[in-house]
Parts: structure tokens; C-alpha cells; sequence
């Protein structure tokens, strides 16, 4: 939403640290909730490299992004209030 204009860098930097300390906060609360038991991590497959998942995590992050924008938040080709089908 910063890069296309429709929020300030500033605003756009404060979405990021919430997004972090709720991310955090939500770790914490899963390690409360499940007393400490071992959670299952998730990692790439076998014979792909830590660049290669990084890559990737990228290239899809980048087409929900795009996904996002284009359905909710451009005002070209916003879909209103069916966007979150397109998006799920």
C-alpha cells in the first residue's frame, strides 16, 4: 500500500512493526497455550536450499501482494466486497 500510494512510508513502516508485534506476541501465546510442548517447524524439502526456499517465499509472497492490491485495494480494479474470494 506505501509503494502504490495509498499510505505514507510512515504509516507503511508502523503497519510493519505491528505486524511483527503481533506476530511475536502470537508466538508467545502459542508457547503459553501448548505448556511448552514442541511445535512442529516448518521447513523446505529435501535437496532444496535454504536460497532456493528464500526465492521462492519471494515469488509467492509477491503474487498474494499483487493478488491483495489488485482486488482490494486498487481503486481501478477494486471488487468491493467479493475481493476476499479472489484473494482466498
Amino acid at each position: 500500500l506505501a509503494l502504490g500510494g495509498q499510505i505514507t512510508v510512515l504509516t507503511g513502516l508502523f503497519y510493519w512493526i505491528a505486524q511483527l508485534l503481533g506476530a511475536t506476541a502470537a508466538s508467545y501465546l502459542l508457547k503459553v497455550v501448548t505448556g511448552g510442548l514442541a511445535v512442529p517447524i516448518h521447513s523446505v524439502a529435501a535437496g532444496v536450499g535454504a536460497a532456493e526456499g528464500v526465492v521462492m517465499e519471494i515469488i509467492i509472497t509477491f503474487a498474494l501482494v499483487y493478488t491483495v492490491y489488485a482486488t482490494a485495494a486498487d481503486p481501478k480494479g477494486s471488487l468491493g466486497t467479493i475481493a476476499p474470494i479472489a484473494i482466498g
